[in-house]
């Protein structure tokens, strides 16, 4: 299923056994077919499905946030839903989060861990 030795991993892995998280997979096989020539699969399938269920997607790569763009599907990055988790109260600070990720090998550049900081209202000083 998934290497497990992976931050986060275990967790996942813990989620899709309790129903948390629901594993579906695109039923739309043509833009599949389209979207695997331009991106890898995992974020072929997530278009794919993304564009199947007329929602939003969460994705950070550059390359896929464009393709994203193309397909009137609506990309959103990590940054915005650290945003919105502080926003709604789901967590104190935002700055905490980022480090873990960071420490776990998560590419976040600077640039957007300060941009992040400031919408939150927190020092971004520390980046």
């Amino acid at each position: 299923m998934c290497d497990l030795s992976r931050p986060g991993a275990p967790e996942i892995k813990e989620a899709l056994l309790t129903g948390f998280i629901k594993r579906k997979k695109t039923n739309d096989k043509q833009a599949l077919k389209a979207l695997t020539k331009l991106l890898d699969p995992g974020e072929a399938e997530a278009l794919a499905l993304a564009g199947e269920l007329g929602v939003d997607i969460i994705i950070n790569g550059k390359k896929g946030r464009r393709v994203a763009k193309s397909r009137g599907i609506t990309p959103r990055g990590t940054g915005a839903i650290f945003i919105k988790m502080k926003q709604k109260g789901v967590i104190n600070s935002v700055a905490p989060v980022l480090e873990i990720l960071r420490s776990n090998g998560y590419r976040l550049s600077p640039q957007l861990c300060q941009e992040v900081l400031a919408l939150c209202g927190e020092d971004s000083s520390l980046t």
